[in-house]
């Protein structure tokens, strides 16, 4: 089963260019430190990590100081950790803020009147079902409809840290649940608080732990944490990477014929978004190529491609994207643009640059004009993509056709697709939207990760379990 949603605006609204970020330092332990321009807030503010790790990380712990801006006594924790030494062992990151226009004005929710703590995909309701009677947890629109929730969920897709801890006030207790793994119960017992369950549809902490992260959700007490209170949570937090449960794999399907030698394709639990250049305001200029580094758990031996959804956003003009091992002068084109088209998408597989750990990035090139990109991965090849290995033919036949029904689609749409082969573990689409929006497509079991596979007015192929 899979997921098919459709969206009535081409890609989404472009982000308030972001200011650029001072170079690498050193904190208190000494170590460098990384920052990273996660995005940017409703009003134009920059939503920052900052990244350390010591001499051999093996766990990587993300601490989130303040997601309701009403609620800032996080952030006492936050710089504590940013004075101490980082484990050996241990990749800290740190983000103060999710929500710095709520935290400069002193509410719960941002500056458009969303509590972005309601605003994740996982169990999402709107306002006035559920539990969300009340404008203070207004949901918003739709899952993701805000910048700051988007850009946390992008990071937390490629970075999938080992444990991501929320802090909130004012309860003062650690709220676990079934999916926030042991280190929650052993976080609290670590800062002498009790344990508590109390879930939230559109929490971003249990959408986090139902994606395979392990979540502790922190009440601190009401009033300003103390410099005790803080010491107390910094060294529960640096103390607790020799328990962290190991991330679990990167899970994948092998979809195999049995057709000659090998050849497969391994498909993502769920599309990641590699790249936006929207999000920096720098797009890519005619004539310039760009390196495209995979996150480490990303890596996979043997491959030797990617299953990739390019997408050009506002071409200021007639041109192509190339995309491979060497973008340079590249005399063929992956994709195909013209001024006059908002978004244009393309879905392929593409060479990589391999290492001894496996995949390590690829490279693309502008030519003829210049564009914004986004790039979406769905899977990995292992073998030859050319020789089309690992591909069962089924068809084509048509699983949805929503002229059938005189009613367009709007929103989400559930597919069940029979008369599959017993071995299939993804199946590969072809997909046509008639009329302006974009389209993703995900498995039915899993969220919706804020990747499209199709974009206005153009015919696209997806790759989905």
């Amino acid at each position: 089963m899979l997921v098919v949603a459709f969206a009535p605006a081409p890609i989404g609204p472009l982000p308030k260019p972001l200011p650029a970020m001072a170079p690498a330092a050193h904190l208190g332990g000494g170590e460098p430190v990384e920052q990273l321009l996660l995005g940017a807030s409703v009003q134009g503010r920059p939503i920052v990590a900052r990244q350390r790790r010591g001499a051999a990380p093996a766990r990587h712990i993300a601490v989130i100081g303040v997601i309701h801006g009403d609620e800032p006594a996080g952030r006492a924790v936050t710089d504590a950790l940013e004075a101490v030494a980082v484990p050996d062992n241990l990749t800290l990151t740190v983000i103060s803020t999710v929500n710095p226009d709520g935290e400069a004005a002193g509410t719960r929710t941002n500056a458009h009147g969303v509590d972005l703590n309601r605003n994740f995909p996982h169990d999402w309701r709107p306002l006035g079902t559920g539990p969300y009677t009340s404008v203070a947890e207004n949901p918003g629109p739709a899952p993701l409809s805000e910048p700051e929730s988007q850009a946390l969920q992008r990071w937390l897709w490629a970075a999938r840290p080992d444990l991501v801890i929320w802090y909130h006030q004012p309860w003062g207790a650690v709220v676990c649940d079934g999916a926030s793994g042991p280190t929650c119960p052993a976080l609290a017992a670590a800062v002498d608080l009790p344990v508590i369950a109390a879930p939230r549809p559109g929490s971003a902490a249990q959408w986090a732990a139902a994606n395979g992260m392990h979540s502790a959700v922190v009440e601190l007490a009401e009033g300003p944490a103390d410099a005790a209170t803080a010491a107390r949570h910094v060294a529960a937090i640096t103390g607790l990477y020799a328990a962290v449960a190991p991330r679990p794999p990167l899970a994948v399907a092998d979809l195999s014929d049995g057709l000659g030698p090998p050849g497969r394709l391994r498909v993502l639990d769920a599309p990641l978004r590699l790249v936006d250049t929207r999000l920096s305001g720098d797009p890519l200029p005619a004539g310039q190529r760009r390196r495209v580094a995979l996150p480490g758990w990303l890596a996979v031996q043997g491959a030797t491609a990617l299953s990739l959804t390019l997408v050009a956003v506002e071409p200021t003009g007639i041109g192509y994207l190339a995309v491979g091992t060497d973008a340079t002068g590249a005399s063929s084109s992956a994709l195909n643009f013209q001024g006059d088209s908002p978004a244009t998408s393309q879905h392929l597989a593409v060479a990589v640059h391999t290492g001894p750990e496996g995949v390590t990035g690829f490279e693309l090139g502008a030519n003829g004009a210049t564009t914004h990109l986004i790039v979406d991965v769905d899977g990995v090849w292992l073998g030859h993509p050319a020789s089309g290995l690992g591909l069962h033919p089924d068809g084509p036949r048509r699983v949805l056709d929503t002229r059938d029904e005189a009613v367009a689609l709007a929103g989400s749409r559930r597919v069940v697709i029979t008369g599959l082969p017993p071995e299939a573990e993804a199946v590969e689409l072809h997909m046509t939207a008639i009329g302006s929006g974009w389209v993703a497509a995900w498995p039915g079991d899993r969220d919706w990760s804020g990747t499209s596979s199709l974009n206005p007015c153009t015919t696209a192929s997806a790759t989905a379990r």
